[in-house]
């Protein structure tokens, strides 16, 4: 009795049940005592001929697309399956979708997401069950919003930048890695910045999954010098007052 695989006898009959360890074709004999009588049983382990293969570039199963852009597609996931009639995929994110070939045996995933999150896809096989799992991490597209620059007005007041950050994927706190420099060594890690004196500020921004966008530079304007004039007034008699 191949491993895996258990026979019983009640009242006359014998069932053979479990699930063949080995690969391919299981071939045995089934002899009565008493009077002998030996039957030939074969049972293939089907299962053993059902396989899903990762065809495309090495990673794509388990890849993270930063969107720049909207509706941008992510790398093509292709899959060569054999022994099934069909395939089930579940788990992928909108706007991507799955074809498979019977002819061919080929699985395409591909398509362009609309929604930032982390997403765990399976495949299984029909009618035989082989499941097959991957990963697609996605990060819409970061901007920067309502930007308020304010100017420095004097010593006592100075400026402020602020901005907001949205797109992208945040964590679960909606927050991003924010990174501010700028004159005289400055740097802060908020979002909203103040007390600045005049000059650059570059903010840089980076979402959980490691997505970014360009450095981006913001002008505080100096204050205003004040400028004062010393009016001089001469009478008629030349008497300077």
């Amino acid at each position: 009795m191949p491993p895996g695989l258990s026979l019983t006898l009640v009242g006359g009959v014998y069932t053979i049940q479990g699930n063949p360890l080995n690969n391919g074709s299981n071939n045995f004999n089934i002899t009565t005592t008493g009077c002998p009588k030996t039957v030939a049983v074969t049972i293939t382990n089907v299962n053993a001929s059902v396989g899903i293969t990762l065809t495309s570039a090495v990673g794509t199963d388990k890849q993270t697309l930063c969107q720049t852009i909207t509706n941008t597609q992510i790398n093509p996931i292709i899959y060569n399956v054999v022994g099934a009639t069909n395939v089930v995929v579940n788990g992928l994110p909108p706007g991507v979708t799955a074809l498979f070939s019977v002819p061919s045996g080929q699985l395409i995933i591909s398509g362009a997401p609309t929604r930032s999150d982390i997403f765990n896809y399976t495949i299984t096989t029909e009618p035989c069950s082989i499941v097959k799992t991957g990963v697609i991490k996605v990060s819409t597209p970061i901007s920067i919003t309502n930007e308020i620059v304010t100017d420095v007005a004097c010593a006592d007041n100075l400026g402020s930048i602020a901005v907001t950050i949205v797109g992208g994927s945040p964590t679960s706190t909606g927050q991003y890695a924010v990174s501010w420099t700028g004159p005289n060594g400055f740097r802060q890690n908020q979002p909203n910045i103040t007390g600045l004196q005049g000059g650059a500020y570059v903010l840089n921004v980076t979402d959980s999954f490691g997505c970014s966008i360009p450095p981006k530079t913001y002008n505080v304007l100096p204050a205003v010098p004040i400028t004062i004039l010393l009016l001089v007034r001469v009478d008629p008699e030349n008497t300077t007052r």
